[in-house]
């Protein structure tokens, strides 16, 4: 990963990998042990 840690390329790999999965982008693990890379939202899209 470059300096933004995969901040631009990180989303779209998810996106890859769970198409390439057929699950969900909250099922798909960053390695075997259960650790998700999506864990919950981030931002609430200007709802207040």
């Amino acid at each position: 990963m470059g300096r933004c840690q995969g901040g631009f390329c990180g989303p779209k790999v998810l996106e890859i990998i769970a198409k390439f999965k057929n699950e969900p982008y909250e099922k798909v693990l960053h390695d075997n042990t259960g650790s998700y890379i999506l864990t919950g939202e981030t931002k609430t899209g200007g709802v207040k």
